[in-house]
């Protein structure tokens, strides 16, 4: 869609009221126009056109000890898996797998394996997978 603002500026509407007047001259001021052009995503029943790309947010916070929160952000009702992997691309731990909604998610990690198990400090990578696609991150738990 398309916003229009405009702006009128008149030092002269009053000004000349008070004595001495703020602005001599009763010119009218001036108008000052502009457009915002907004593009706005929505969610798509098309299933010939594929989805709008996912979003993986950097977790927060990181480094971290003990816990840390991973975003993401789906552009339609999908399903999704979030799983955190070693740099030997070892699966850690499944933190999320299933539907979910079109919007912004948020997973908390606590640190620990799929045994339930602490990990140790390392540089860790989580994969968020959803609609075809997958994007990874990297984070940094520090005991």
């Amino acid at each position: 869609g398309r916003l229009g603002l405009m702006f009128y500026d008149d030092f002269t509407w009053g000004a000349n009221a008070i004595d001495p007047p703020y602005h001599p001259v009763c010119d009218g001021g001036q108008v000052m126009f502009a457009e915002l052009q907004i593009s706005f995503q929505v969610a798509n029943d098309d299933p010939n056109q594929p989805p709008a790309a996912n979003l993986l947010l950097q977790n927060h916070p990181n480094p971290f000890n003990p816990e840390t929160r991973i975003g993401f952000e789906l552009s339609a009702r999908a399903p999704a898996r979030l799983a955190i992997y070693d740099l030997k691309g070892r699966l850690v731990k499944v933190l999320a797998e299933g539907e979910f909604g079109l919007g912004a998610h948020g997973i908390v990690w606590d640190g620990t394996d799929s045994d339930g198990k602490a990990v140790s400090s390392g540089v860790y990578l989580y994969c968020l997978e959803s609609g075809g696609r997958r994007e990874i991150r990297r984070m940094a738990l520090l005991k």
